[in-house]
Formats: C-alpha cells, sequence, structure tokens
C-alpha cells in the first residue's frame, strides 16, 4: 500500500488531478451506500450520466433527479473533503505514522 500512496502523492502534482481526501473525521456521508461516478461531456447535446456499481449489480443513471441527487452527494463530499494540499499532507501523514 505504501507504493499507492506514493503515487497518490505524486499524481497530484499533475495539472488535471485534484486530488481531496475525506478524512474520517468527516463523519457519515451519503457516499457510504455506494460508489459512483459522474459522466461529463463536452458536447452540450449529451447529457451528463451518472454510473454506480455495487456488488452485485452496475447501471447508468439519466434521469434529471437521479443526476442532482448524485451532483449533491458530490457536493457534500467536496465540501467535507481536505483542500488538494492538506490532502497530500494527510497522506504523507498516514504513510508515517504506519511505515515508520
Amino acid at each position: 500500500m505504501r507504493e499507492q500512496l506514493q503515487h497518490l502523492i505524486n499524481s497530484a502534482t499533475r495539472h488535471n488531478i485534484d486530488l481531496r481526501v475525506l478524512p474520517f473525521t468527516a463523519g457519515a456521508h451519503a457516499a457510504m451506500l455506494g460508489s459512483f461516478i459522474l459522466l461529463d461531456f463536452e458536447d452540450p447535446l449529451d447529457q451528463t450520466l451518472a454510473f454506480t456499481e455495487s456488488v452485485t449489480t452496475s447501471q447508468f443513471l439519466e434521469e434529471p433527479h437521479q443526476i442532482e441527487r448524485h451532483n449533491d452527494v458530490y457536493g457534500h463530499l467536496q465540501g467535507s473533503a481536505l483542500l488538494p494540499g492538506p490532502s497530500v499532507e494527510f497522506i504523507e501523514q498516514v504513510m508515517r505514522d504506519v511505515y515508520t
């Protein structure tokens, strides 16, 4: 896992990556119910999709109320997560705590 954490730190320096850690102190949140990916497209005629998956299923969601709910959850997660600099510091501290 050390290599994975170091890879995250290294990747955080790239201009197209915005690394944000949601610390345990953030407590319970709506995304604990399952992972999802929001897919936005350059062409304005292509609507945003949400992709969800669990142990038994995966699906694309396209209904406006479904997309709005996932956008709300994402907004809450982003608001609770550490900013990029503190996220890197958090990962570095975890590495020091676990591997030294």
